[in-house]
């Protein structure tokens, strides 16, 4: 891939069902559809233990070809299959197409995309308020039918048929907001902000757990999180490439991964972090800034979280 990925989901389809499909957005607008089976991995053990050593797959060797399609002339923010209904989402910045769905076996069509019966459902206002207001990340809370924002503060948005604009939110970040996930095991939240400020948040009242500040060091940016299903940890990474687990209720630092020390030259950012099973261990991808896919195992052994890289994807 000549481009940087920024976002990631997995495809579940009966003809992949030996195979690992996902689809990957990157900076230039494009979508990319990688498929990976056992055949096109060769796990190897070091000979000093038995962990696997990491290793770099030629995109070139894959048996199935990489299926790229131009749907938008700005980034790719975020990308999500529904299986229910066998399509895609795929959104970006891009003022003219800035959401395409379809299907996902139209991927590598040479039609051209074209979403239908586009209607405005609700508008929101968010008024007049000091600081940067432009919204960079958004997820939808659908145990209470609403949105939550992310600008330089969190917002909780009520899906209904008005929202009033006289509502007063408080401040909840300096800056704007580049990482939010959301547990609904406990309806937590966590928000860092571009000052690298991690804050953990209940949901249903509002009130602030905890924060912290600098959580990956002083200057270094955190550039990606993800909360594992049982809302027990949160990961998060960084702009040097170091990775941190941390216990969810209280903030308490249970494993780090340090930053990479190779190639100090090189932008080693997280860009994103996602969960690819919820078993006993799970498995964890972690995409690089540098067109790299870490495989991280995040095991629970004797009440302890073991956080281990397994093998690095260079497409």
């Amino acid at each position: 891939m000549k481009n940087i990925m920024l976002c990631v989901c997995t495809v579940t389809l009966p003809e992949y069902r030996d195979e690992d499909c996902m689809l990957i957005g990157d900076d230039d607008g494009f979508l990319n559809r990688i498929i990976v089976g056992s055949d096109d991995l060769n796990f190897q053990k070091s000979m000093e233990s038995d962990a696997l050593r990491s290793q770099a797959l030629d995109p070139r060797l894959l048996r199935r070809p990489i299926l790229r399609r131009k749907l938008h002339n700005g980034w790719v923010l975020r990308v999500k299959y529904f299986a229910h209904l066998n399509c895609f989402a795929c959104c970006s910045p891009d003022s003219v197409h800035s959401l395409v769905l379809d299907d996902i076996r139209k991927l590598g069509d040479c039609q051209v995309w074209d979403v239908q019966t586009l209607a405005v459902l609700q508008v929101f206002t968010t008024g007049e308020r000091k600081g940067d207001r432009h919204i960079n990340i958004m997820i939808f809370d659908a145990k209470n039918k609403r949105l939550i924002t992310g600008s330089n503060i969190v917002e909780l948005v009520p899906l209904m048929s008005a929202v009033q604009d006289s509502m007063l939110v408080p401040l909840s970040h300096e800056k704007s907001i580049n990482v939010l996930v959301y547990s609904k095991m406990n309806a937590k939240l966590a928000s860092i902000c571009s000052k690298s400020v991690l804050k953990v948040w209940e949901v249903q009242t509002g009130q602030k757990l905890y924060q912290i500040e600098h959580p990956h060091g002083h200057g270094i940016e955190v550039t990606a999180g993800a909360v594992d299903q049982r809302g027990m940890h949160l990961i998060t990474g960084a702009a040097d490439g170091s990775i941190i687990t941390w216990e969810l209720y209280t903030g308490e630092k249970v494993k780090l991964i340090p930053p990479t020390t190779e190639n100090t030259e090189d932008d080693h950012r997280i860009s994103q972090l996602y969960f690819l099973n919820y078993g006993n261990p799970q498995i964890m991808l972690a995409f690089g800034w540098k067109n790299k896919i870490k495989l991280l195992q995040v095991s629970r052994i004797c009440h302890n979280i073991y956080l281990a890289s397994l093998y690095v994807m260079k497409i």
